[in-house]
């Protein structure tokens, strides 16, 4: 089955979170009914999706449960509740795919439910699906419907201002007319915003008349220069326990921008491989104009290729997603020593790894302190790169891309720090938290880690 949607729902997160519209397709209901017989379960009314996505989804219960086989050290987040879940509980409820959660309402009878949040809004839907599956072993390539629905919902949100109110009437009308063109009877066909846009509004310039077909997605031909450009924007995302006892966890997801800017109606053909030590394939979702070629089990070895007729404009070629990474790009060490109520001795060491130690032309280690107020004084010193404080004071930005010997894959940061003035125990935060970027040098392959 292709991917089909029974419904559409937009909420608008103020104070509260509020449903701004919604759109369902009764022809998929119908062709569910059918197909599910005794199994089928309708879909509530807006006021119970509201309410149902509010406390089954976004404000679950929290417990002081502690799961079985989590080091020591971390046990103190877990007496909150922030961080508990109920093992048999999440194998229904929520499950993690290539681009975000899946969630479940009505305790577990009405599911897949996917929901994104961007631009102040939560865009939610119900993907409609053939049969039941066994939720706990099911992967995401084995349902490319909800692959497709998540890229859908991505393009939506390019249809949705950021000013949009629930009282601008003209706007919400507007959001609705991209809507229905875009996903007429449940089926998306045309989700790209610039598209929709210029077939609304018109096209500067008459086409000449061609015996070609031209695909939905592709309205209006190109006309100049030819040209195609590829990028792949990698997120690597590890947790490091720093005991030998304990394995360090690393999985990496990412996404391939293609930009075909060729006249006619081409078939371009990317090939995409990736570094395979014996560990499991990468998840992947493809656009709508895009198949793999081969099909699935293609996608099980180390290299295959992606074909499609590419719509005018930049787009998302495909994403991807590996739950675990051979390698862990950078490993970090981080201390922090009280001397005083305002003055702190500061540690941190990174380590690259050799695949990856020259392979970027940009990379910051960000440390904020915000909980603790603002750097009076320092006598910091690094091995590699420089520093700076930024955020009034408040944060170190470390340049690990400068005046760092080449070859060298390892730096340090160390020193004291003084600030103005000890911030209450009650603060917000604890301690701070580290964030690296990186960004690696053109013409980089994808899928090592960066």
């Amino acid at each position: 089955m292709a991917c089909m949607l029974r419904g559409l729902w937009i909420f608008h997160a103020e104070e509260d979170v509020r449903l701004l519209m919604s759109r369902r397709f009764p022809t998929v209901e119908r062709k569910m009914q059918r197909l599910l017989g005794d199994e089928y379960v309708a879909l509530p009314c807006d006021e119970d999706i509201n309410i149902m996505f509010i406390t089954e989804v976004l404000h679950e219960v929290e417990d002081h449960y502690i799961p079985t086989g989590i080091p020591e050290p971390f046990h103190e987040d877990f007496q909150q509740g922030s961080f508990s879940w109920n093992a048999a509980q999440e194998a229904h409820t929520e499950k993690q795919w290539p681009m975000g959660p899946v969630a479940s309402i009505s305790k577990g009878k009405i599911w897949p439910l996917l929901f994104l949040f961007k631009k102040g809004f939560y865009l939610v839907t119900v993907v409609a699906l053939e049969k039941k599956y066994k939720v706990e072993t099911v992967r995401a390539m084995e349902l490319p419907q909800i692959t497709a629905a998540f890229a859908v919902l991505e393009d939506i949100c390019d249809f949705i201002p950021a000013s949009l109110t629930i009282a601008d009437v003209a706007g919400i009308a507007e959001l609705q007319y991209y809507i229905r063109s875009a996903i007429p009877f449940g089926s998306p066909v045309n989700t790209n915003y610039h598209l929709l846009r210029m077939v609304r509004q018109g096209f500067p310039n008459k086409e000449d008349e061609t015996t070609q077909r031209s695909p939905a997605w592709k309205p209006y031909l190109y006309k100049g220069k030819a040209k195609l450009s590829l990028s792949i924007v990698e997120t690597v995302n590890c947790t490091l326990y720093g005991k030998p006892e304990y394995e360090d966890e690393c999985f990496i997801s990412g996404n391939v921008y293609c930009c075909a800017d060729l006249p006619g109606i081409p078939e371009i053909c990317v090939p995409m491989s990736f570094q395979n030590n014996g560990g499991p394939p990468p998840e992947i979702s493809v656009h709508n104009c895009a198949h793999v070629v081969g099909g699935i089990k293609a996608t099980k070895e180390d290299s295959f290729k992606i074909s499609c007729t590419p719509p005018t404009g930049p787009f998302v070629l495909c994403r991807y997603r590996r739950a675990a990474s051979e390698i862990v790009p950078v490993r970090g060490f981080y201390q922090i020593k009280e001397m005083s109520p305002v003055e702190f001795r500061l540690l941190l060491q990174i380590q690259f790894h050799p695949l990856v130690g020259n392979t970027f032309w940009s990379c910051q280690v960000r440390l904020p302190f915000h909980h603790r107020g603002v750097i009076k004084s320092h006598d910091l010193k690094c091995t590699g790169g420089s520093f700076s404080l930024t955020d009034q004071g408040q944060s170190i930005l470390w340049n690990l891309n400068v005046r760092r010997p080449r070859g060298s894959l390892e730096a340090n940061l160390l020193g004291e720090l003084i600030f103005d003035s000890p911030k209450p125990a009650d603060s917000a935060e604890n301690a701070p938290s580290m964030r690296m970027i990186t960004s690696p040098v053109a013409g980089g392959s994808g899928g090592g880690g960066g």
